[in-house]
């Protein structure tokens, strides 16, 4: 079932629809909040729903979980220039 879940997150993220995507997100990260792969996604959708503020919450946490993923570092950056 997560892979369903996982393909729907997609399918959600190309068709534009980032608030229903940050639904379930919400929900599987209630469950797994370290999940470095469903944190990764609900940075993407928050940054696109320009709510930079969450974004940056969440890029700054995997910041710390992955600290060798210079992307993360970058995408919190930019949320943050992005949130004022």
């Amino acid at each position: 079932q997560g892979g369903n879940k996982t393909q729907t997150v997609y399918t959600l993220i190309r068709d534009g629809k980032y608030n229903v995507a940050v639904s379930i997100l919400e929900q599987e990260l209630a469950n797994h909040p370290n999940s470095r792969a469903g944190l990764s996604l609900l940075g993407y959708c928050y940054y696109y729903m320009q709510d930079f503020a969450n974004a940056s919450q969440i890029y700054e946490k995997l910041c710390e979980l992955c600290p060798e993923v210079e992307e993360y570092r970058v995408y919190w950056a930019q949320a943050m220039f992005k949130n004022g």
